[in-house]
């Protein structure tokens, strides 16, 4: 997966920043591995993406603000509990696309 644009595409700090955060995040709303590998590919797929949705498209500011920011939600515990949530947004996918 690529880093970020600013910095430099795999850049090995970069990369151990990334994932330290997305392990923070992962243990503080009780996620698996498997939820883990899945945030890495829409960061992945979001630098990727020629025309972005978002101004915030580098895999470390998008893991900051887009997917801490959709998990928020899960400190609700209705929401945390709910089998379905509906995401009624006209954003680029988030916070559906990370709670999915």
């Amino acid at each position: 997966m690529s880093v970020s644009r600013e910095t430099g595409r795999g850049a090995p700090g970069n990369a151990r920043r990334l994932r330290k955060t997305l392990a923070a995040l992962v243990a503080r709303y009780h996620l698996g591995q498997a939820a883990a590998a899945q945030i890495e590919r829409i960061l992945g797929a979001l630098d990727a993406e020629p025309d972005p949705h978002t101004t915030v498209s580098a895999p470390q500011a998008a893991l900051e603000l887009h997917v801490a920011d959709s998990l928020s939600g899960l400190e609700v515990g209705e929401l945390r509990a709910a089998r379905r949530i509906a995401d009624i947004g006209a954003g680029a996918g988030f916070p559906g696309l990370v709670l999915a």
